[in-house]
């Protein structure tokens, strides 16, 4: 149930909120999210309050261009009519658990309808290039922005962390990933996922040794930096048929390098040996983008050390490891079959000779 606080505020933007027409949503992060006529109400923690404004400037101007980009409603009195963000600071939201009490902070948004996809398998070609051309339409709106649209140095955090923690598993050998498969051995429930993790994790392995000097290369060299999505996997774009009809969570986006939202996107919804749609997604997004300032091998790179990092950080937490019907292994296992398939390719793994290529 939405807070009396924010019931008031949709009241006075002159939305219908009858407690009895909310449609809670579950979102994968876990955040509550209700579905109020044409929009979207969305809570976050108080801590999310300065970085949402910044997310919100950022979504603003998008959504200036971009029709598939939610739109973003006004909070006079709590903020200001003349505010860009739309926040509303929730004061004394007790929880229930230990009696404390909580402030969050809301935001309210246009609701994009369409169907999200929810296997690789269900994805068509035609879906991979309209997702393509959409995020170079993105990134195109990004690249233009006079202000916020650069970053005022070459360093990005995300390459950094994924560049170390990448160094980090080939040097301990994934010692660690192994001692917590086998753990799993006698759980006749999950052996069937044992012997593909296993697999997956050999793979892994591989990639991660040949992909060394290549990722350290990438996390050092000068590149586009601007505003991105950050989490423009499968999960987050909407379609009505072949078409991309909304884009949703922007709450990962930030600065940063742009193949990160190409690897993220094409990943998600194409296995790595799956060449084919990789050159066709790549073809179609710079014919929205021009010029990338970045390579397709870079942004494979990026999408098979994420999947190593990926595959690694689920082997250490074990939340999944609660029942064989775990929502999260079905994105496990999705997993494995990239780091799998990856393995499929002639040369088996990302091959130092393209370490060269990235540095030129």
């Amino acid at each position: 149930m939405l807070p009396l606080r924010v019931l008031e505020d949709l009241k006075e933007l002159g939305l219908d909120v009858q407690s009895d027409a909310l449609t809670p949503q579950a979102g994968l992060s876990g955040a509550e999210v209700y579905r109020i006529g044409g929009y979207c109400v969305k809570s976050h923690s108080l801590a999310s309050l300065s970085r949402l404004v910044m997310l919100h400037l950022a979504q603003e101007r998008w959504s200036e261009s971009l029709d598939w980009v939610p739109r973003l409603l006004a909070w006079p009195s709590s903020l200001g009519s003349s505010c860009p963000t739309v926040l509303v600071v929730k004061q004394s939201a007790r929880d229930s658990k230990d009696g404390r009490f909580l402030h969050s902070c809301w935001e309210c948004m246009e609701w994009m309808s369409g169907e999200s996809i929810a296997s690789i398998a269900e994805v068509t070609c035609e879906q991979i290039r309209s997702v393509a051309c959409s995020l170079g339409r993105l990134h195109r709106v990004a690249r233009r922005w006079s202000a916020h649209a650069q970053a005022e140095n070459n360093f990005d955090e995300r390459m950094a962390d994924r560049n170390r923690l990448l160094r980090q598993l080939v040097q301990s050998g994934f010692q660690l990933q192994r001692r917590r498969l086998k753990t799993l051995e006698v759980r006749t429930e999950l052996s069937r996922f044992v012997s593909m993790a296993e697999e997956a994790l050999g793979c892994a392995e591989s990639i991660a040794k040949a992909s060394l000097e290549a990722m350290h290369g990438l996390a050092h060299r000068e590149g586009p930096r601007h505003w991105v999505h950050g989490d423009a996997w499968r999960g987050n774009w909407l379609f009505r048929g072949a078409c991309v009809s909304g884009l949703i969570d922007f709450s990962q986006a930030a600065v940063r390098w742009p193949g990160f939202d190409f690897a993220r996107a094409i990943g998600s919804m194409a296995l790595s040996d799956d060449t084919g749609r990789w050159h066709d997604a790549w073809e179609h997004y710079c014919q929205a983008l021009g010029d990338p300032g970045y390579l397709l091998d870079e942004a494979i790179l990026m999408h098979r050390v994420s999947m190593v990092l990926t595959l690694c950080w689920y082997l250490e937490h074990p939340p999944w490891h609660e029942g064989a019907n775990d929502p999260s292994l079905d994105r496990l296992q999705e997993v494995c079959r990239q780091l799998t398939s990856a393995g499929r390719i002639a040369s088996g793994v990302w091959t130092l000779g393209s370490a060269d290529s990235l540095d030129s």
